[in-house]
């Protein structure tokens, strides 16, 4: 009986979800999290009766919370920390140096940054447009129409970038990054 529920809670939820506002990984993880909650609760009712052990269920919920837990621990470490070489043309104009703000707003006295917008092309052949800001209390501005590298993960990049001669750059990716 509590399986049937446990399905059918499961079907009401995935069709009461709006697709174009989840992407299929959320409704699915929806499903998963409202399909669990009724399932325990069942169990829970049916543990008070004295027809399940407690610690299977308690077990089995610790369970399914790390798992839950351990893939969206890997898949945020996956996004933002694992990295690859990648390389980008410096634009012909210097940006303008303009004085740090912190989170309030006030100026920082004394610092400065430059920000860029940099085309980074990977090794394996993928672009990738990213910011840079460069700042400190005297920023040297990267050279104009000069060539980085630098190791970007899906969301910033973790080191760089830094100047390299253009005949360091592999040549399929420096075809890129001079069209």
């Amino acid at each position: 009986m509590s399986l049937l529920i446990f399905v059918y809670c499961s079907i009401i939820t995935i069709f009461s979800q709006p697709t174009s506002f989840f992407s299929a990984y959320k409704i699915v993880i929806s499903f998963d999290v409202s399909s669990l909650l009724v399932f325990a609760i069942i169990k829970l009712h049916q543990a008070q009766k004295g027809t399940i052990n407690m610690k299977k269920i308690f077990g089995s919920l610790f369970v399914i919370i790390a798992l839950v837990g351990g893939y969206f621990g890997y898949k945020y470490y996956a996004e933002t920390y694992q990295d690859m070489k990648a390389y980008a043309l410096v634009p012909e104009s210097i940006p303008e140096k303009k004085p740090i703000k912190n989170d309030t707003g006030a100026i920082e006295e004394g610092l400065f940054s430059y920000h860029y917008t940099l085309t980074f092309v990977k090794e394996n052949g993928e672009t990738q447009i990213m910011d840079y800001e460069l700042s400190g209390e005297t920023p040297t501005p990267l050279k104009p129409h000069s060539f980085v590298e630098a190791k970007i993960s899906q969301k910033r990049i973790t080191s760089g970038p830094s100047e390299i001669s253009r005949t360091a750059i592999p040549e399929k990716v420096l075809k890129q990054l001079e069209k």
